[in-house]
């Protein structure tokens, strides 16, 4: 198990678990003082936000794979892949789901459906919360295939990333519900009729 052991440690992580979530705070956080600093607002580009994060994930996840950064646990569904190099960094011994291949293959389905949306639904915000609320539900999912331990998973029945995962469909729930309840004739909210 990888555990926080110096201040250090909760910048820069070598743990996925902590790594993905930290990386989308830290450039959430970038995104919303450049914004703050240009006087905008952050919800004008969520919806290019989410669209090129669900481009890019799929390759990442790709990637995780090769380098066992994200592996899942021992199951019997017969799409079990075997981590046989002496060099992994996966624990097993046995086959174990794909869960990086599962998440490459949701996070391009996700892309392609997003990006038809987005072709055809002229909401602003609307497909930016309801992407980010998609991968929210993606990871409460998936996660619970994970083969990974942290801080959290060893004290609960979920891990770090389905806990953070909550609070960004928290949120983007909120966002939803703000856009649901808007009123037509607002500036905020740009309806586009064909």
């Amino acid at each position: 198990m990888k555990f926080i052991k110096d201040p250090f440690e909760f910048f820069i992580m070598s743990n996925y678990n902590f790594s993905l979530f930290w990386a989308l705070f830290g450039f959430f956080l970038i995104t919303l003082i450049n914004t703050k600093l240009e006087k905008t607002h952050i919800s004008k580009y969520i919806d290019g936000i989410v669209l090129s994060f669900f481009f890019v994930l799929w390759v990442w996840y790709i990637g995780a794979l090769l380098w066992g950064q994200v592996y899942g646990r021992e199951t019997t569904f017969g799409i079990e892949i075997l981590y046989g190099h002496p060099f992994s960094l996966v624990p097993y011994q046995v086959p174990i789901f794909p869960l990086p291949i599962v998440y490459a293959i949701c996070s391009f389905l996700i892309f392609c459906g997003l990006y038809i949306m987005s072709l055809f639904i002229h909401i602003r915000w609307l497909l930016g919360y309801l992407g980010l609320l998609i991968f929210s539900a993606l990871t409460l999912i998936l996660e619970s295939f994970s083969g990974k331990y942290d801080i959290v998973s060893s004290q609960l029945p979920f891990n770090m990333n389905q806990l953070f995962a909550l609070i960004l469909a928290a949120v983007s729930l909120y966002q939803l519900y703000k856009i649901y309840v808007s009123d037509n004739s607002s500036s905020e909210i740009v309806w586009i009729k064909s």
